[in-house]
This record gives C-alpha cells, sequence and structure tokens, in this order.
C-alpha cells in the first residue's frame, strides 16, 4: 500500500469505529484485521467460541460485524 491507499484505509476505519462505537448489544467495536481486510466487529466476537456455542447464542444474528475495509486493492484505484 502506498501512503495514499494507507491514508484512505485509516480515515475509513477511524470513520467507521466513529460512526459505530457500539454494537447493538451494547458492548465497544473494534476494528480487526482478517482474511486481508478489516471488519468492524463487537468486542465480545474475540471470545474463543465454538461454531455451535455462537450459534446458540445467536452470535452471528446479534453482534456487529461488518467490513470496513472489504478490499484493499479498490482504495489503490480509488
Amino acid at each position: 500500500m502506498n501512503v495514499r491507499t494507507t491514508s484512505r484505509a485509516l480515515d475509513l476505519i477511524e470513520s467507521a469505529i466513529r460512526s459505530q462505537p457500539y454494537c447493538p448489544c451494547g458492548e465497544p467495536t473494534d476494528a480487526v484485521a482478517r482474511d486481508g481486510e478489516i471488519w468492524l466487529d463487537c468486542v465480545t466476537l474475540r471470545e474463543d467460541k465454538g461454531v455451535l456455542q455462537r450459534l446458540m447464542t445467536l452470535d452471528f444474528a446479534t453482534h456487529l460485524s461488518r467490513p470496513v475495509v472489504a478490499d484493499p486493492a479498490a482504495l489503490m484505484a480509488a
């Protein structure tokens, strides 16, 4: 990433955190890197739970998890 791309990515991350500092469950959100992308996630999703436990507690449905910088290559074109 060049300086312009990095600056754009940081702007997107900061904007996402400012616009949604809390998950609908009331816990804070945080930016996390996952599979080459940046996501805004509820901090409770960091807890080490198995898929079955997440399904049983509806973690996928009730906690915020959305891409912020889904395609870093697209930032380079912007």
